[in-house]
C-alpha cells in the first residue's frame, strides 16, 4: 500500500471531500498484509474543536478508520531472453531468432499490450545470424513507454554490455498518467516497469541484447494472447495464431503475431 496524505486547514476542515482509494495488483509476493487508512490531529484548530474542550476529544467523536487487507495472489511469468529463447506464462519452452516487431503478450479484455523488436547481432562473422531482442513496448491503456537499445544494431557483444537504453513515454495527455511505475538500477542497464494494472516487465540489456521478462497477476489467467501463449495452465495450446488456430510449427506461430 502507498504512503499518502489528504491535510485539512482551518479554512477548509468543515467541507466534506471525497477521494478514491484504488486496489493495485503488484505481482510481489510479499505476504498477506493489513493497512489502515486513519485521520490523525497535526495541529490544534479553535474552529474544529469549538464544540469540544480538546481537539483530541473533537477527533474522538470523529474516528475515521479504513483496514485495507491485501493478499498475495499467484502471478504468471513470460521471458524472452539471449538470442532469445521464449518461455510462455504456462511453462512450454521454444526459441526464434528471425528479425521482426512481435507482440510479446497482450490482454484480451483490457488496453494492455507488450511488443518486442528483434535484431541481427553478432559478435563475429559466425554470429552472423544470431538474433537478439533489441526493444519492448508496453502500452497500458493509452500510455506507451518504450525501452530500446536498437540504434546499435549489429554491434559486437563487447559493446553491448555498454549500450545505453533508450526510454520514451508517450500520452495523448500533456503529461502521462501515473499508469507507470520506472525504476532502474544504478548502472541503467536494468529497468523496471510496474503497470497500474498489475503487470510487471523487467528488462535486462546484456552482452546477447536485451532479456525481457513479463509477469501479469492472476487476474490475467486465460486472459492473455501473444508470443507468451493464452496463460490457461496448459502448455499443449500455447501456439495459437490471433484467430484462435492451433499450430505445431514455432515459425508459424510466432510470426502470425
Amino acid at each position: 500500500m502507498s504512503r499518502c496524505g489528504l491535510e485539512f486547514t482551518e479554512s477548509d476542515w468543515d467541507r466534506a471531500v471525497t477521494f478514491d482509494v484504488t486496489a493495485v495488483q503488484d505481482s510481489v509476493s510479499d505476504g498477506d498484509t493489513r493497512s489502515a487508512i486513519v485521520v490523525k490531529l497535526l495541529n490544534e484548530s479553535k474552529s474544529a474543536a469549538s464544540q469540544y474542550k480538546t481537539p483530541e476529544e473533537w477527533l474522538k467523536h470523529h474516528q475515521v478508520k479504513i483496514e485495507v487487507h491485501s493478499r498475495d495472489a499467484p502471478s504468471r511469468q513470460c521471458y524472452s531472453i539471449y538470442d532469445p529463447h521464449y518461455k510462455t506464462f504456462d511453462g512450454r519452452h521454444y526459441n526464434y531468432q528471425n528479425v521482426g516487431e512481435y507482440i510479446f503478450a497482450k490482454s484480451t479484455v483490457r488496453k494492455f499490450q507488450v511488443n518486442t523488436r528483434i535484431w541481427v547481432c553478432r559478435e563475429r562473422e559466425k554470429w552472423k545470424t544470431a538474433a537478439c531482442n533489441c526493444g519492448v513496448a508496453i502500452a497500458d491503456g493509452d500510455d506507451i513507454i518504450s525501452i530500446d537499445m536498437c540504434q546499435w544494431q549489429n554491434a559486437n557483444r563487447t559493446v553491448f554490455k555498454q549500450i545505453p537504453l533508450r526510454v520514451k513515454i508517450r500520452s495523448p495527455n500533456k503529461w502521462p498518467t501515473s499508469r507507470f511505475g520506472v525504476f532502474h538500477n544504478k548502472k541503467g542497464n536494468e529497468y523496471k516497469v510496474q503497470t497500474s494494472s498489475g503487470a510487471t516487465v523487467r528488462v535486462l540489456a546484456g552482452r546477447w541484447g536485451m532479456s525481457v521478462y513479463l509477469t501479469v497477476p492472476a487476474s490475467d489467467n486465460n486472459r492473455t494472447a501473444g508470443l507468451c501463449g493464452n496463460n490457461n495452465n496448459n502448455t499443449s495450446d500455447d501456439l495459437k495464431d490471433p484467430t484462435g488456430s492451433e499450430t505445431i510449427y514455432i515459425k508459424k506461430f510466432v510470426q502470425s503475431w
